[in-house]
């Protein structure tokens, strides 16, 4: 029985380890796609934004506009794609989604007007729809996606408050 159960746990890693090596190697692909696109660019992978404390793929300044990069592999599911470019237009200047080519009717079905679609297949990356500024973001929402020691820093006469009084001062 032991062994079995080795087995079965060795195929779990096994997979696990591949999945985590594509995504890493897909994610790699872009952060390299975009340093060759955007002049200046600045990318931060995962980063956290909101009050949610959600985490975006990417996050990428250029030309002083944030924009939030949303990856999906063929083995993603888009089920929650809808929510994460939602939550993504109360902080992000713009919303760009890069996908595998699979996906890409599935997600022109649901994607809302001014979210950028660019499509991912044999190493080379396309673009479906064009990205456009978002001048609807959620003010609160942005506040909350600024780091209390960023905030301590700025307003040191604040320095023994939580972030959330000082946000609810300014």
């Amino acid at each position: 029985m032991e062994y079995y159960t080795l087995i079965i746990f060795f195929r779990f890693f096994l997979r696990y380890i591949i999945m985590c090596t594509s995504a890493e190697k897909i994610k790699a692909f872009v952060i390299d796609w975009l340093l060759s696109q955007y002049e200046g660019i600045i990318i931060g992978n995962e980063v956290m934004y909101g009050s949610s404390r959600k985490v975006v793929d990417l996050l990428a300044i250029v030309d002083n506009k944030t924009i939030a990069i949303e990856i999906k592999s063929a083995a993603d599911k888009l089920s929650r794609l809808p929510e994460q470019i939602a939550e993504y237009n109360k902080v992000f200047d713009k919303v760009m989604v890069i996908a595998a080519a699979p996906h890409i009717e599935d997600i022109l079905r649901i994607l809302p007007k001014g979210t950028g679609l660019y499509s991912l297949e044999n190493e080379k990356i396309s673009k479906i729809a064009q990205m456009l500024v978002n001048h609807n973001q959620d003010k609160l929402e942005l506040l909350n996606s600024i780091s209390s020691a960023y905030l301590k820093k700025l307003y040191p006469q604040y320095r023994d408050f939580n972030a959330n009084k000082i946000r609810l001062l300014l």
